[in-house]
């Protein structure tokens, strides 16, 4: 599949059986995109990049659904719990968690590289 013309929408498709598979619905604007309706779990794709939201439960899940047809890097998990990160980089942007006016949030800060 490397190095073919149509090797990113075979990518696209693979990953998307497996998603689809697990009860997760496309995006109806964007094919990259997708929600788990009954976990609140939201994964968007990039490439062989995941990032999901969700709660730990359920990110576990979503992370075992994939284990099993890749071999997964988990980058890290942001949140507010002790053992959590307050940030990640992902895709040369970083990510970080906190509170703002009392309640939590998140920033994504732009890739910092000159012409980016």
């Amino acid at each position: 599949m490397y190095g073919t013309q149509d090797a990113p929408n075979i990518w696209q498709s693979h990953y998307s059986g497996i998603l689809i598979e697990g009860g997760y619905k496309r995006g109806k604007s964007n094919a990259s995109v997708f929600c788990h309706p009954q976990h609140d779990v939201r994964v968007m794709v990039h490439g062989d990049y995941f990032l999901a939201l969700g709660d730990q439960k359920h990110l576990s899940e979503l992370e075992d659904l994939l284990r099993k047809s890749y071999e997964l890097k988990c980058l890290g998990i942001i949140g507010d719990q002790p053992e959590d990160k307050k940030g990640i980089h992902f895709l040369n942007r970083l990510i970080r968690c906190g509170v703002s006016e009392g309640r939590p949030a998140a920033w994504i800060e732009p890739d910092r590289r000159p012409g980016r």
